[in-house]
């Protein structure tokens, strides 16, 4: 969740408004989340649980000063990017993005610029840009980058695919 949401729930004021900034930064933390807890697609990590990584107290906060000191935290992780110690082998290669989001995410926070779909969507596709096939070894994983990569946009959507399968919105 982004650090703005839970410094509001524990400091309610009158005047907050939740944005799609806010979304974006919890995203962000969903694909640490990913990284961390992961070993390969659909395989969680077997050689930690959540309570021995950096995400032990995103995982376990439940009262007003667990969340507090959730994100005094997350502030941290920002400027240390302590969480890529915890990643997985397998994410390992997402490191430099997640370094580049953490660092757009402490950004907003120090300037109070909002985090914006075009930063993060041009950081996420670079990302998609280099990534290679990987052998993870996971007997369960169906799909690969390369399958992602060559899947049409859904014919339904109000989307359309342009250049290398990024979706724009149709007008």
């Amino acid at each position: 969740m982004a650090i703005d949401l839970l410094q509001e729930y524990t400091s309610p004021s009158n005047n907050f408004t939740h944005m799609f900034s806010h979304d974006l930064e919890s995203l962000i933390y969903v694909l640490v989340w990913i990284c961390v807890l992961y070993q390969a697609p659909n395989e969680i990590r077997s050689d930690r649980t959540i309570e021995q990584t950096c995400l032990k107290q995103w995982a376990l906060a439940k009262t007003t000063n667990d969340i507090q000191a959730l994100c005094d935290q997350k502030l941290g992780q920002l400027a240390s990017r302590s969480v890529l110690s915890d990643f997985t082998p397998y994410f390992d290669p997402l490191k430099l993005t997640v370094t580049r989001l953490y660092k757009l995410i402490q950004s907003s926070h120090d300037s109070g610029a909002i985090l914006s779909h075009a930063v993060v969507t041009e950081v996420l596709m670079d990302a998609f840009r280099t990534v290679t096939e990987v052998t993870c070894g996971a007997t369960n994983a169906k799909r690969t980058w390369k399958h992602v990569e060559r899947e049409p946009a859904p014919m339904q959507s109000n989307y359309y695919s342009e250049g290398r399968n990024v979706r724009h919105k149709a007008m």
